[in-house]
């Protein structure tokens, strides 16, 4: 089951629309029952969300940030506090699933401009002058453009913009890319890509 400790005036209908089973409770009335819990998400609005959120992590339960506007100091906050995931309340039902789906498989889920901007950063700190740890001479030369465009911290979008193609044909470049190159996730792909992988 999953539990969505909010605010009162603040319950999105799309998180029943991603979970039929899920239970909302306000913060003020929340309590803290651990059995046949999947998932908690909690509000990073509500009185006391740090400690909840560690509350419910200490006790194994996978806990989810949701915030009204994704901020760094927010978001590592709620990492320390043991959320294995932060994204935006309002996002749709399909990506609360995702974000799910990736947290019970062991993944931390963080907003894809979140993840973009840490690339940016570690692509500069690291230098260009290394040689890819694997071979990509599998990939296709477009292929090779996007894996190049992502490692820069370009986001999907900037990337079919650059490129002149579809942000549906980056997506699936780059799932091409992860599948013959055996990588992850971007961050995994900026690894290798920068020979540290």
């Amino acid at each position: 089951m999953n539990l969505f400790i909010t605010d009162k005036g603040f319950v999105i209908s799309r998180w029943t629309e991603a979970f039929p089973d899920a239970r909302v409770q306000l913060a003020a009335e929340a309590d803290h029952l651990i059995s046949s819990l999947d998932r908690v998400w909690i509000l990073t609005d509500t009185p006391n969300w740090k400690e909840r959120i560690t509350f419910f992590s200490e006790k194994g339960i996978k806990v989810i940030a949701l915030t009204r506007a994704e901020e760094t100091t927010e978001l590592r906050s709620a990492l320390n506090a043991g959320a294995r995931a932060y994204l935006n309340a309002l996002s749709n039902p399909a990506i609360l699933q995702q974000a799910a789906q990736t947290v019970d498989s062991g993944g931390l889920w963080l907003p894809s401009e979140m993840i973009n901007k840490v690339i940016r950063v570690i692509s500069g700190l690291l230098s260009d002058q290394e040689k890819p740890s694997c071979d990509l001479s599998a990939l296709t030369d477009r292929e090779k453009e996007v894996a190049t465009a992502v490692v820069k911290g370009g986001s999907n979008k900037e990337i079919a913009n650059e490129l002149d193609i579809t942000e549906r044909t980056v997506k699936a470049h780059l799932s091409s890319v992860f599948e013959k190159l055996g990588v992850r996730d971007r961050m995994h792909l900026l690894l290798i890509m920068k020979g540290r992988g």
